[in-house]
């Protein structure tokens, strides 16, 4: 009888879809709209209130609805929002998926083909600012085809971690996406990867993890957050990262400062030799001083008179060239995808060959 006389019967909606713009959503579908920074949702609705019985007819709890209907959900506030076309990261270091909705007057970085590019939602539309890229002359060839590197060999991927006071706070927004990107790059090259190592060298050296699984490292990264010292043993931590293996390691020196025993003339014959004997890689992550309009502008807004990243990519080069490759972290966006480059070139995807 409920199902001859009743549309309210479960399983009985009747219509099982929602229909926008010609096309037919089934029961929770979400429809972004982000010109009007909201979603339409498909859901359950009851169009008819309740009715009298019929004669003689019993009383049932029906709550069923008779059709789906597609609902406004407000996201954010406001109009003109964007959606990501990649993973993200954000100024103050949220990390977003792949067609996340994002705010008018969002910043952050796109990560893309080994790339963090600096980005913005402008009146609805996703931008890059000139002064934050450095295109490349076009010469008519095309992008270079995505590989995997299974046959790249490394013993240890080495973070040597300054973590005196001005690498913390907005120098985080900096540094910390930068790492994770590398980790998740190197995961996605399927790079042969022995075990992940994260130390601390201001004051003393500290050993703070050694894993195997590179989601473990990259949560310890996004989630540091302990900083002290003022002695930053640049020197002696790159001579500890290349004690650690026999062969390939892979040592990134995250910091924002020389150094207070790069002028020691032993130490730096010691990594030297360690280098050459263990054909291993050293990149110094240099936090710099920021170029762009908008970066310096941003900076300021941030840290007011904290002073942070006052030195230039030349200061860094002019003390480590002779060292390993010295990378600018804060106005560079092709960091991760150089770093893939020269690694291509190394003992570590080469084994006949030595690193110099």
């Amino acid at each position: 009888w409920m199902t001859t006389n009743c549309r309210k019967t479960c399983q009985k909606c009747g219509c099982k879809c929602c229909s926008y713009q010609g096309e037919q959503h089934s029961l929770g579908a979400e429809i972004l709209l982000p010109e009007k920074c909201g979603k339409l949702v498909c859901q359950e609705f009851l169009v008819a209130g309740p009715s009298p019985l019929l004669s003689g007819a019993a009383r049932h709890p029906i709550s069923h609805p008779e059709e789906l209907t597609l609902d406004f959900i407000m996201v954010h506030d406001g109009a003109d929002c964007c959606i990501l076309p990649a993973d993200a990261v954000s100024d103050n270091g949220t990390r977003l998926n792949n067609g996340t909705m994002v705010q008018e007057g969002w910043n952050g970085r796109l990560l893309r083909n080994g790339q963090s590019i600096p980005i913005s939602c402008c009146h609805g539309v996703l931008s890059v600012p000139l002064d934050g890229v450095t295109f490349p002359l076009s010469t008519g060839t095309t992008t270079p085809k995505f590989i995997t590197l299974p046959y790249c060999k490394i013993e240890a991927l080495s973070f040597a971690l300054d973590i005196s006071g001005s690498m913390r706070g907005a120098t985080m927004d900096i540094w910390k996406p930068v790492a994770d990107q590398l980790v998740d790059e190197m995961v996605r090259r399927r790079v042969s990867i022995d075990r992940y190592y994260l130390f601390t060298y201001v004051d003393t050296i500290d050993p703070a993890q050694t894993t195997q699984d590179p989601q473990d490292f990259r949560n310890t990264i996004a989630n540091w957050s302990s900083f002290s010292g003022s002695q930053e043993l640049t020197y002696a931590a790159l001579k500890h990262a290349m004690e650690q293996v026999n062969s390939n390691a892979f040592v990134c020196v995250w910091t924002d400062e020389i150094g207070d025993d790069t002028n020691d003339a032993s130490l730096k014959a010691d990594i030297l030799s360690l280098k050459a004997s263990t054909n291993s890689e050293i990149f110094i992550m240099a936090v710099t001083q920021a170029t762009s309009a908008r970066k310096v502008r941003d900076a300021s807004e941030e840290d007011g008179s904290k002073g942070r990243a006052s030195l230039t990519i030349g200061t860094f080069e002019q003390k480590f060239n002779d060292i390993g490759h010295v990378l600018d972290i804060t106005n560079d966006p092709y960091v991760v995808s150089k770093m893939i480059t020269i690694m291509q070139q190394t003992a570590i995807c080469n084994p006949s060959t030595t690193t110099v």
